[in-house]
């Protein structure tokens, strides 16, 4: 459904990254909550419906929220949903903790976390940083859009003071988000997992080893990072 009513690019890198990372939370057998309100383009420029339906996921301890899905309004609808559905599944006892993993700069995500942190006790903020909001979509838009955009960011700054602990994908990133003295980790990639090598002379008859690194969808063009991995010896 959200491809058939997608106009324009869908960030299929970040999703996997998130979907790799869900995985290994299910491999840790470590009982853990999904929330989510899934990153769709706008209504009516980015998307095709104004509301944006939740699909049945046959899962337990897995919930998607509906929002209304128009430009302007809908982080708000978003943040209200998560939080609703935080309130009645997670908030009937208080007195337990959570360890909240907030992935992506998105500002429902994180006032959704807050508000979770806020009516527990002693729940921690993690937030996973993939890309910096400042640099997310750099298309050029209308001044109302770039005005929105500031504001949008101003709000994320604020919400982040609530994190106790990042984990972003560069060193450099660590100033862009002011993170001073807070732990943080970084992680430059994820891989599900890496191919046997039967043996030493294996190699040394491949001198080479081709790699697709990953894909991203820009401007409605598919582009393929690639490499290739040369064996000395």
């Amino acid at each position: 459904d959200i491809r058939q009513n997608t106009k324009g690019a869908i960030w299929y890198s970040a999703d996997i990254f998130q979907k790799k990372l869900l995985k290994g939370l299910e491999k840790s057998n470590v009982k853990h909550y999904i929330f989510s309100a899934p990153l769709i383009g706008a209504y009516p420029m980015g998307y095709r419906k104004i509301q944006f339906k939740a699909p049945v996921i046959n899962k337990n301890n897995v919930y998607c929220v509906s929002f209304f899905n128009l430009w302007g309004v809908r982080n708000l609808s978003r943040a209200y949903q998560l939080k609703r559905a935080i309130r009645e599944k997670l908030l009937v006892n208080k007195s337990k903790s959570y360890l909240i993993i907030v992935y992506c700069a998105h500002q429902p995500y994180l006032e959704a976390a807050r508000y979770l942190k806020e009516n527990t006790n002693s729940s921690k903020i993690c937030f996973y940083v993939p890309d910096l909001p400042q640099y997310m979509n750099l298309f050029k838009h209308s001044i109302i859009y770039d005005v929105a955009k500031k504001i949008d960011i101003r709000k994320i700054n604020n919400l982040m003071k609530n994190v106790d602990s990042f984990v972003i994908l560069t060193e450099y990133m660590k100033d862009a988000l002011k993170i001073a003295e807070r732990p943080y980790f970084v992680a430059e990639g994820i891989v599900e997992s890496v191919p046997e090598i039967v043996c030493v002379n294996e190699i040394n008859k491949k001198k080479n080893i081709n790699i697709v690194c990953c894909s991203v969808f820009f401007n409605q063009c598919r582009k393929i990072a690639y490499c290739r991995i040369e064996i000395q010896g």
